[in-house]
């Protein structure tokens, strides 16, 4: 007979992703390996405290501050290489030229992006695979700055400073509010992904217009909606709220940092250019 007393499971616990609450038949209670699956949110709606010795591994302030640590690293070395690349090919005319006379880069890279994201959609377990996630990060970062930089070269180079500029100084507001704020940005994932989808419509809509006002009110969207988007997953990879990430997704978390900074850098640079 278990020395374990029998535990239901209560109805309105959940989790969001693929992850279940499993009972465990020899002990009678939660399997410690299915009370949190690492690298999906967990909710938690009664705060229900984990039975002994099955505390959530990202609820530790040292795993926490390493997790970290390893996030804003590579993403600084990401940040780096990008704007690096787009101000290098101003100074190498060669390049330059190379660059504009073949637009289909911009192509090339995002087919690459593309694809890592599908397989680490597929397989979120490759991300997790220690070198292959770093193998997985440096290819999704050339490939990104291959398009980015293609893209570039078509602005002038004071107007690439300027966003490069506004571009870090607003990552590190927005860092500071969401470490600072009592509001809990996490639960509005929902919300979120529902203004991407019609700003995506609202792009389609742009493409074939083809107005410079309609260009100008999607790109203010895009950087205020990304905006939100560095709040949100700021949260998400520091902890303390009603979602959190595991601290094994580490590559994940500095992608999603990381595209942030990108698609605001974008719709910066086309705001700064229309005004310019």
């Amino acid at each position: 007979m278990s020395a374990y007393p029998p535990r239901t499971p209560p109805a309105e616990q959940y989790v969001q992703g693929f992850i279940h609450f499993v009972p465990e038949v020899s002990r009678g209670g939660y399997a410690a390996a299915h009370y949190y699956q690492p690298g999906w949110p967990v909710k938690n709606p009664r705060n229900e405290s984990p039975p002994s010795g099955m505390e959530m591994s990202f609820s530790d302030k040292a795993v926490r501050r390493r997790f970290m640590v390893k996030v804003y690293s590579m993403l600084s070395l990401q940040l780096i290489v990008l704007f690096g690349s787009c101000l290098a090919i101003r100074t190498v005319p060669h390049v330059e030229e190379f660059v504009r006379a073949h637009p289909e880069l911009i192509l090339i890279g995002f087919v690459f992006q593309f694809t890592l994201l599908l397989l680490m959609c597929c397989n979120p377990n490759m991300i997790r695979s220690h070198p292959l996630n770093l193998f997985i990060l440096t290819i999704f970062t050339l490939s990104n700055t291959l398009s980015i930089s293609a893209v570039s070269v078509i602005y002038r180079t004071d107007t690439l400073l300027y966003t490069i500029g506004a571009t870090l100084m607003v990552f590190m507001v927005l860092t500071l509010f969401a470490a600072q704020t009592c509001i809990d940005f996490t639960v509005c994932g929902g919300i979120m992904l529902t203004l991407t989808f019609l700003l995506l419509l609202l792009g389609l809509v742009a493409i074939y217009v083809h107005q410079d006002t309609l260009l100008l009110v999607y790109h203010g969207i895009g950087a205020f909606l990304f905006c939100a988007y560095i709040v949100y997953d700021t949260q998400m990879i520091m902890g303390g709220h009603r979602y959190a990430l595991s601290p094994e997704d580490y590559i994940m978390a500095t992608i999603m940092l990381y595209m942030d900074v990108v698609n605001v850098f974008l719709n910066m640079l086309g705001i700064i250019n229309y005004n310019g």
